[in-house]
């Protein structure tokens, strides 16, 4: 089982377009958080980063 995780603002994020390709590539329980990567920092959840590839 494939498992992905996005956040996507008030608008249409380029999260929201990749959690909506993760989905159509077969990845399951993918996720959209509505309010946004600033609520969801500023109640304390974990965040990851890494390095960007092309």
């Amino acid at each position: 089982m494939r498992r992905a995780g996005a956040r996507t603002g008030r608008r249409r994020s380029g999260s929201g377009r990749v959690a909506d390709r993760l989905t159509a590539l077969g990845y399951t329980h993918v996720r959209k958080y509505a309010a946004g990567i600033e609520d969801w920092v500023a109640a304390g959840l974990p965040t990851e980063s890494g390095t960007r590839t092309r």
